[in-house]
């Protein structure tokens, strides 16, 4: 006789005791037998160990689960007979963390401090109605009622949490931010990752495969609405790890997950890497990664990453480096760790400017040894406060290398190509040849696409802002930096740059192909969506190249543009969302004109740029109104009439196009579509998957 449990919920408790015994932890334990009837009408029983406690979180009795009979079909799989809800928990272990107290981070000038071992606990609480908290010492936390996971990290000598991250699954990243901070992590530290809601919808694939090669045993089975905690020695074991599974998909959501843990306290002689050097350089990293985590070979005990410090003698001509940063100090590592990898860079050459006291982010500075400033923030308002960060960050640069003339401007949240500074270094003598018509140049390309960006060497000219790592010269900044917008302005820096007013008709020089890459998740201004595009734009991977100077200096590439216009013929743009281009000749150059009576009327080439998988969020990268694409392996001239300054050159080639009530309306429906969520739900076959449950034999 089947009975089922608190209104048709069966539970399903499953702890391997290998476990327990290895940890040399018995107390707590108790066995159970659970019994599956085959369809031969005999029993199959299976013994198994659960924590006593664990079944006063959930509520359920010993004689409850050992009443319940399981049935099995004939080819030995077990039946879930129909219950509403089957809760799988596995590895549910109590677990103590070691013996802290409150710490405090250690001056750098000072020696490490010692800590008495006393016992202390560790525990999570994960609910499918998506609340959860996380305890150490018994002080608990509530995690806020998000989609997604939750990563602590703690430092195990002394008990200080030294990360802690959410990661919402709806991010378009998440596959890529979670397997990329767990990687980051220290050797030796306790991770614990919970989820309590869904972690599925976006973390497919290749996320899933890391985790599991990490030691997460429950990572490949995840569905909707699952709660999951797993706790492990950073590039070691699993120490423990639950899922309680949620069978119908978004109509419900599972019983509460506990997770209470103990570890033996570690071997003081771990806590720091004993084959550093010594030294005030030496100490401050040690106390860093004592304090922080994350930021991978800075705090490698094997493998440290040292900024390179050249003894040589360096060109004069040099261009200083200002990044302009906030609080978010990982994205700032691999910033600085790209950058002072490059060819004839050196930490001397190099500023950072922090908007606001953010502790860790001038520890990281501190520890790299280089120079930083720190900005009293000003404005509540994320555009006005930005804004006026980069103008003291600009001052303070003019200040700090008063005999440099090139200045090139960095954030916190870019990845670098290898030639990133040769690039920079090659491209200044353009402000120089050509200071009257190029007032900066921009290592990326909003209009840079797989299928639009092919040659490294060639460069355009451009009539907007710079973006995402440019360069200026310093009697440009001194001309337009008593400009600047005040304070009460809401408005962008770089919008406001790009205005006519400031750049004086001067033009913007970019690369066909990008040397820098917009590589992150959060920021004022960058959604997940934005977030994905920017991550798929290609990025050059070689560390030299040279580039074509002589096409894009003023006049030759004026010729080169008037030729083309010349001998383009024109494109059928009709009918935008069935567009065909023809590829069948190599070098062929189309054109193509669109409606554009001011700068910002953008709708007309926003929908052709949509149609032609380029950036098409507003008229950006355009040449006085000519837009130049490499379109795989032709080129497409479109023009912007009568705004553009070659309306004139194509009145007679093709119809112009305009922008419809409907298609005005398709741009704003596709470019509002997100990539879909996928709710992944559970199959009747996964938990006896997950519990391996499946009958060796009959008895």
């Amino acid at each position: 006789m089947t009975q089922r449990l608190h209104g048709g919920s069966l539970f399903l408790l499953v702890v391997w005791a290998w476990w327990w015994r290895a940890a040399g932890v018995e107390a707590g334990l108790t066995q159970l037998h659970l019994t599956v009837a085959t369809p031969d009408g005999k029993n199959f029983t299976k013994a198994v160990d659960v924590d006593k406690e664990s079944l006063k979180v959930l509520g359920v009795t010993q004689e409850d689960l050992e009443a319940t009979l399981m049935q099995a079909d004939a080819s030995g799989k077990v039946d879930t007979g129909g219950q509403d809800i089957v809760a799988i928990i596995t590895h549910l272990l109590a677990v103590t963390l070691a013996p802290f107290q409150e710490q405090h981070c250690p001056a750098f000038s000072t020696s490490p401090n010692s800590y008495n071992t006393s016992t202390s606990h560790l525990q999570i609480l994960a609910q499918g109605t998506g609340a959860g908290s996380f305890a150490l010492n018994s002080r608990w936390v509530t995690v806020p009622p998000f989609s997604g996971c939750y990563l602590r990290v703690i430092n195990p000598h002394t008990g200080q949490v030294t990360l802690a991250r959410y990661f919402n699954s709806q991010e378009h990243l998440l596959d890529l931010e979670l397997p990329r901070a767990l990687s980051d992590l220290k050797e030796g530290r306790v991770a614990l990752l919970t989820s309590y809601h869904d972690t599925s919808g976006r973390l497919e694939g290749n996320a899933l495969a890391v985790l599991h090669s990490l030691g997460s045993w429950a990572a490949p089975h995840l569905r909707f609405r699952d709660c999951w905690a797993w706790a492990w020695y950073v590039g070691g074991v699993t120490l423990a790890e639950a899922l309680v599974t949620n069978p119908k998909g978004t109509s419900s959501v599972p019983p509460p997950l506990h997770l209470h843990l103990t570890l033996q306290p570690p071997n003081p002689g771990d806590r720091f890497c004993s084959g550093w050097p010594s030294g005030e350089r030496w100490d401050k990293r040690r106390y860093f990664c004592d304090v922080y985590d994350g930021y991978s070979d800075l705090c490698s005990c094997s493998d440290p990453f040292l900024p390179s410090e050249k003894q040589e003698e360096l060109p004069e001509d040099l261009p200083a480096v200002l990044v302009v940063a906030a609080d978010r100090p990982r994205y700032l590592y691999r910033l600085l760790k790209q950058l002072l990898t490059q060819p004839d860079m050196t930490s001397r050459l190099v500023m950072v400017s922090v908007d606001g006291p953010h502790q860790e982010t001038i520890r990281l500075l501190e520890t790299l040894g280089l120079r930083y400033f720190v900005h009293a923030q000003e404005g509540t308002e994320s555009s006005p406060r930005i804004s006026r960060h980069v103008r003291f960050a600009l001052f303070k640069a003019l200040e700090t290398f008063a005999d440099t003339d090139k200045f090139i401007i960095l954030e916190e949240d870019l990845r670098l190509a290898p030639d990133f500074y040769w690039f920079m270094r090659q491209t200044s003598v353009l402000l120089d040849e050509e200071e009257d018509s190029v007032y900066a140049v921009s290592a990326f390309s909003h209009l840079s696409s797989a299928h639009t960006a092919r040659d490294l060497t060639r460069l355009v000219r451009v009539t907007y802002f710079p973006s995402c790592g440019w360069m200026t010269t310093r009697a440009f900044l001194v001309e337009i930096l008593p400009k600047w917008p005040p304070v009460q302005v809401a408005s962008d820096w770089d919008y406001w740059m790009g205005a006519d007013l400031v750049r004086r008709g001067r033009e913007l020089v970019l690369p066909e192909v990008s040397r820098t890459a917009h590589g992150g998740t959060t920021g004022s201004h960058t959604s997940s969506a934005l977030a994905r595009w920017y991550i798929s734009k290609p990025l050059s991977s070689l560390p030299h190249t040279t580039l074509n100077l002589t096409a894009v200096r003023r006049e030759a590439y004026e010729a080169s543009l008037l030729r083309e216009l010349q001998r383009a013929r024109p494109l059928n743009v009709s009918d935008p969302y069935n567009l065909h281009v023809p590829l069948d000749q190599d070098g062929a150059v189309w054109v193509a004109r669109v409606s554009m009576l001011h700068m910002e009327d953008s709708f007309a080439f926003r929908i052709i740029a949509q149609a032609l998988g380029i950036w098409h969020a507003d008229a950006r990268d355009h040449h006085f109104g000519l837009w130049r694409i490499p379109y795989y392996n032709v080129i497409i001239l479109i023009v912007g009439v009568p705004y553009s300054r070659y309306s004139s050159m194509v009145q007679t080639t093709g119809q112009i196009f305009h922008s419809t009530p409907a298609f005005h309306a398709q741009l704003l429906e596709e470019s509002d579509k997100l990539e879909g969520m996928v709710f992944h739900q559970h199959n009747p076959d996964d938990f006896e998957d997950i519990l391996d449950l499946k009958l060796k034999g009959k008895t």
